[in-house]
């Protein structure tokens, strides 16, 4: 074997230990970088050890005092509407202040701490009161210098927890609108100015068992998906800054006393109410109805789409099933009845063991026949109504769905490519009489 020479030694000995090196590197460096001392907090309660939460800044204090259930009162105001997410990011930031850096001197001045921005007051469950100024941003604005009263030690907190705290009093007044539950909506009313007006309700009044229908501007079924989407959309509104109260006259000069958008809706024991006015500025002035002294601005991004529909949104264009929604199976327990003057035609669709039977007056109909029935039922569509005239009554369809009347239509003359079709709200809305002649020919 070759034996190697002093410098072929001295690389392999550099070799071993820089290996040695960065193996430890490895395991070291990783704890050396997440080392838990290096972020740590003033506070560290439990957010039900806190009682309450006073701000003082400029010589004046407000606070959130925890009432029962957890509620979140202004104190000295309990009829101030607050905004409880906001109350309770400001206990959370108080009880967990996160600090980066601490400073042991006694000069503060140059901190602001010797005439603070702001301060804040923590009471606790065990009577423990804490108090801490707040002063100076630091040079990069990632948060500002603060010091609990008493205490030597200063340090930094971030500028999350900074937002909050500087916060007025207003900034913590709810802006949000209170939601109704969209899928027991039980009546909505909505108004675009110079447009339209709209008005939902049950087909029944007052029962959730009974399919929502739209009165005006004329009388239809709902497409239900659309409401709902509508819903999710609108449950994410916040109107973003409170500018105050007014009342009478003053909403003149906010454009809220003859609105641009209104909308009411309420659900069993829940409503909402939301009124946009003016545009200035790239902002919308808005009012809850449930506070209708308070009035707020809101981006005009955030509110184009509700201002800007120029028609209702919400009228069914399927005939028969309110949506789409029936169309996810090809068959169900149904029952079509075509009533025409030399005879009605009963075609059934029935559950039989794990399939389904087809019959036309009671004799087997094929199923690729029966296929083209229930396609074409579900894609039968309507238009609002133009003339409200109607001519001679022609036929009749009336569909059963699990035992329960979907709805029933009668079909007129209209004229040479469209019928009046009435759902039985005694309107007639227009239905394209191609496709209405095709599905009739399927029941021959």
């Amino acid at each position: 074997m070759r034996r190697m020479n002093k410098r072929q030694q001295r690389v392999l000995i550099i070799m071993a230990c820089l290996a040695i090196f960065f193996s430890s590197a490895a395991f070291v460096l990783p704890v050396l970088l997440t080392r838990p001392d290096r972020v740590y907090s003033m506070s560290n309660w439990s957010y039900e050890d806190v009682l309450g939460v006073w701000i003082t800044r400029g010589g004046e204090t407000f606070g959130f005092v925890r009432g029962e259930q957890d509620a979140w009162k202004l104190e000295g105001d309990p009829e101030f509407d607050v905004d409880r997410d906001r109350v309770v990011a400001l206990v959370n930031n108080c009880r967990y202040l996160s600090v980066r850096e601490t400073f042991e001197q006694d000069e503060t001045a140059q901190w602001g701490l010797d005439q603070p921005a702001y301060s804040i007051e923590v009471k606790l469950v065990d009577g423990t009161v804490r108090v801490f100024d707040v002063g100076n941003k630091t040079v990069d604005n990632a948060g500002r210098f603060a010091r609990e009263r008493g205490n030597r030690t200063a340090f930094i907190i971030q500028a999350f927890a900074d937002k909050i705290f500087s916060l007025d009093r207003n900034g913590f007044y709810n802006r949000k609108p209170d939601q109704v539950d969209w899928n027991n909506l039980l009546e909505l009313k909505m108004t675009v100015a110079n447009r339209f007006s709209m008005e939902i309700t049950r087909l029944e009044s007052g029962s959730l068992n009974s399919p929502l229908v739209m009165r005006e501007p004329y009388v239809c079924y709902l497409n239900t998906g659309a409401l709902e989407e509508f819903g999710k959309r609108l449950s994410r509104l916040i109107f973003t800054e409170y500018l105050g109260e007014a009342e009478g006259s003053e909403l003149g000069q906010y454009g809220l006393a003859s609105p641009a958008f209104a909308i009411t809706a309420q659900s069993m024991g829940e409503a909402l109410g939301i009124v946009l006015g003016d545009i200035r500025d790239g902002k919308v002035f808005a009012m809850r109805l449930e506070a209708p002294q308070s009035v707020y601005a809101v981006a005009y991004e955030d509110v184009e789409w509700m201002l800007n529909q120029a028609m209702p949104p919400f009228p069914s264009m399927y005939m028969f099933y309110g949506d789409a929604g029936y169309a996810v199976r090809e068959y169900d327990d149904m029952q079509v009845t075509l009533e025409m003057a030399e005879g009605d035609r009963i075609f059934r669709v029935a559950p039989e063991g794990e399939g389904f039977r087809f019959t036309l007056n009671g004799v087997d109909f094929p199923e690729e026949r029966a296929q083209q029935i229930v396609r074409a039922l579900i894609g039968l569509k309507v238009a609002p109504p133009g003339d409200q005239s109607r001519g001679e009554r022609l036929f009749a369809i009336e569909a059963f769905m699990n035992g329960l009347l979907v709805t029933k239509c009668v079909f007129y003359e209209y004229d040479d490519f469209c019928y009046a079709v009435d759902q039985g709200f005694g309107v007639a809305l227009t239905t394209p009489k191609k496709q209405v002649d095709e599905l009739v020919t399927l029941f021959y």
